[in-house]
């Protein structure tokens, strides 16, 4: 019986990514998120005062 040294293997994992990398990008989405909503339309009609 042949055993495969590779299934034998632990899958390699992900380098560790920076914790400046991680906040980074969780400041991208928060940015893009604030954007997207400040630069939607209104959804309901204007009100004007007489």
């Amino acid at each position: 019986m042949t055993q495969f040294s590779s299934l034998n293997r632990p899958a390699p994992s992900a380098p560790p990514v920076p914790r400046f990398r991680r906040w980074a990008a969780r400041l991208t989405l928060l940015v893009a998120c604030a954007a997207a909503v400040a630069t939607s339309q209104p959804r309901s009609p204007e009100v004007f005062s007489e």
